[in-house]
């Protein structure tokens, strides 16, 4: 039985049950280590990949089991994100600015 303050808003009708994330079992367990890690990403002009020792880390502290599947399927997560990033980036840059040999330059 569920309980607690979604359960009561879905009582009174102000949360419907697609308005809920959805459940993704087991994988929640990634997305949360996902979630903690990228808190541990440098900062800088463009997001930055989970570096390799906050990953160690993660593991050390949790005591996970399986350090290699864990890290296998971070990365993974990882690079999907930078990859989104990267594509983002190359979509806000104005026209011209994506070829490195254009300038912003007059001609003299």
């Amino acid at each position: 039985m569920r309980t607690g303050y979604y359960h009561r808003l879905q009582q009174k009708g102000m949360l419907k049950d697609e308005d809920l994330e959805p459940d993704i079992g087991p994988f929640s367990y990634y997305l949360e280590a996902f979630s903690e890690l990228s808190s541990c990403r440098l900062s800088g002009m463009a997001i930055g990949p989970i570096p390799m020792t906050a990953i160690v880390e993660y593991c050390r502290v949790f005591e996970v089991e399986d350090f290699y599947e864990f890290h296998w399927v971070i990365r993974k997560m990882d690079n999907a994100l930078l990859s989104i990033e990267a594509r983002k980036g190359q979509k806000e840059k104005p026209n011209g600015s994506n070829n490195p040999s254009q300038t912003n330059h007059r001609k003299v």
